[in-house]
Parts: C-alpha cells; sequence; structure tokens
C-alpha cells in the first residue's frame, strides 16, 4: 500500500516547480544590486589609491553602483516601472496560462476593454 502513495508523492513533485523556478530573476536581483555597489566602490577606492584622491572615487563610483544596482533590481522585479518602453517586456515573460506575479498595465486595459 505504500507504493501507490510514494508515486503520487512524485507525480505531485513533477507537477509543482520548485520555489526557485518561480522566482526566477528575482530571486538573485538583491544580489545583483549588493554586487553592483561593493564592485563599483572597490573600484572607487582602487583609483583613490592610485590618483592619491582619497575618498572622491570611491562616493562617486559607489553612489554609481548604488543607483545603477537600483535601477536593476526595479526593473528585474517589475519590468516597465522606470523605463515605459519595457512594459512590452512583462508579457513575453510570462505566457498566458502561467500565473504571473503583478499583470503589466497593458493587459489591465485589454481586460478592461473586453467587459
Amino acid at each position: 500500500m505504500k507504493e501507490p502513495a510514494k508515486k503520487d508523492e512524485k507525480e505531485a513533485r513533477k507537477r509543482k516547480p520548485a520555489l526557485a523556478a518561480l522566482a526566477g530573476p528575482q530571486a538573485t536581483a538583491g544580489w545583483t544590486f549588493g554586487f553592483s555597489l561593493v564592485v563599483f566602490s572597490l573600484g572607487g577606492w582602487a583609483l583613490d589609491q592610485w590618483l592619491d584622491t582619497s575618498p572622491l572615487f570611491l562616493l562617486v563610483l559607489g553612489f554609481l553602483g548604488a543607483v545603477g544596482g537600483f535601477i536593476n533590481l526595479v526593473e528585474t522585479i517589475s519590468p516597465g516601472t522606470l523605463f515605459p518602453s519595457r512594459r512590452s517586456l512583462r508579457k513575453k515573460a510570462s505566457p498566458k496560462g502561467e500565473d504571473a506575479l503583478q499583470p503589466s498595465r497593458d493587459e489591465d486595459s485589454d481586460a478592461n476593454d473586453q467587459r
């Protein structure tokens, strides 16, 4: 009797995607933000050491890394929030049959027009 139960569990695992697969690129967006901040700050520190201009480049490149990382974070999680031309990527990233984290504004207006 235990074999059918094991078989059902295996089938359920096959049908249910892993949590990381559902998150997709959103799972790495935070790491990308931190990585860009650290890399740009280290680059600024290295330039300051080389040019003896402490802390000018550290602050400038650290700020640029934070801004770039934040833009990447927001656009990865919700395409089209900062740059409206990327809204079309929402439709391509999530096919109609699958659940999406957040529908695009274009899809909302299409749904209202059909009613």
